[in-house]
This record gives C-alpha cells, structure tokens and sequence, in this order.
C-alpha cells in the first residue's frame, strides 16, 4: 500500500532526460549570446584604446615638427652648407631643436616626405647625428607637400622661391638682404591643411665661436 505513493513522489521530485537537455539548451545559448557580447565590448575597448594611443602619439609627432620648425635658424654667409633648402617633398636646415637625444646646439635636419603603399605617405625625420632617421607619421594623406610662407604673407612650393618676397608698400625691401628663412612651413594636401608652423628664429644668427674671427 506504501509503495505507489512513494514511487509517484520520487517522479516529481527529479526532471526527465528532455527537461535536462532542453535546460541545458538554453544555457548554452545564454552562454554563447554572453560570450559575443563580452567579445564584442572588448573589441571596441581595443579600438578605443588604440585610437586614443594614436592621438596622443599623433599629437606629440605634430608638438615635436612645429618645435623643430620653431627652432630653425639662418645660417653664417660663411656656412652655405647649413642653409635652409625647402622643396615640394623635403625641406633641411639648421634646428635649435632637433629630435636627437644628445642635443647640444643647432643641428642640420631634414625632414622627407614618401609614398607608402595603400595610398599613404609618411614623414621621415634625419639629421647629422642620426642619418639612417626614423618615421615621425605614418599615416597622412597621399599627395602631402611643404609650402613657405614669405613676408608678403604668400605661400611658395619651394625656398628660396625664384623671386624675392616683399612687403610691397617698403622700398627699403629692394635693399634688404634676402630673407634666409620663410616666414612659416606648412604641410598640406589639395583638399586640406594637415599642420602649419611658424619659423620663430627666422632673423637671429646662431652663436658661433670662430678663434681667427674674433666671434
């Protein structure tokens, strides 16, 4: 007599063998729509972090161009080896600040632009301490070039440019010694201007110690 509703009482107790694999069904399913999310988040985390990376990064290559810019100095009549030759795809001159860790005075740099594959150019950077050079950026639109502001405030693709900048309202200009340095350096593509610096030292003569001169 005790048996029956001992036996009924024990199947309600348990699950059957279809409600165990449909349970398991379903956390499989939560565990898979988990795991997809928590890729998904840690993927655009990555992302994130890494354009953050490349703006800073970005940022500090374009604060050390305008500091070189801003250190660039004319040169002695005498040292026609340091003066400043601007082209469409290169410029060098002489730097108060090159990106060299041992800087100890003004030092020839060059800064070149080159053609990357996947329609990119990039910036190298070289100097006399170090003429093997690195890439500064990697990754600027294709077609960038350098121009040159005079003091007429007009940009040249080159320097010095094949006609002497004026004021245009000073006479005094015709007999002015030619500016050694532009104005301003600017990198720029047909469709925008990437970065513009100025040249802060554009008239001082760098500090020279010559026994014979005197200086």
């Amino acid at each position: 007599m005790k048996v029956g509703p001992t036996v009924e009482m024990n199947r309600d107790a348990g699950f059957s063998l279809l409600e165990t694999l449909f349970a398991l069904a379903i956390m499989s399913l939560a565990s898979v729509a988990l795991f997809q999310s928590t890729s998904s988040m840690l993927s655009l985390s990555d992302r994130a972090v890494k354009a953050g990376e490349r703006t800073v990064s970005g940022g500090l290559d374009r604060l050390a161009v305008r500091e070189l810019i801003d250190g660039l100095l004319p040169h002695w009549p005498s040292e026609t080896e340091r003066a400043f030759v601007g082209e469409a795809r290169s410029f060098s001159g002489q730097s108060t600040a090159p990106l060299s860790a041992d800087n100890t005075g003004p030092e020839i740099v060059t800064l070149s632009l080159s053609a990357l594959s996947g329609g990119r150019d990039s910036l190298t950077y070289s100097s006399a301490k170090a003429p093997q050079g690195w890439t500064i950026m990697s990754r600027l639109p294709e077609g960038a070039r350098f121009e040159y502001m005079g003091i007429d405030h007009s940009w040249y693709a080159k320097w010095p440019p094949q006609e002497k900048p004026t004021r245009g309202y000073f006479d005094e200009d015709i007999l002015l010694p030619f500016p050694a340095l532009p104005q301003a350096i600017r990198l720029r593509t047909d469709e925008t201007v990437i970065m513009t610096a100025r040249v802060a030292r554009a008239t001082i003569l760098p500090n020279r110690f010559d026994p014979e001169a005197g200086l």
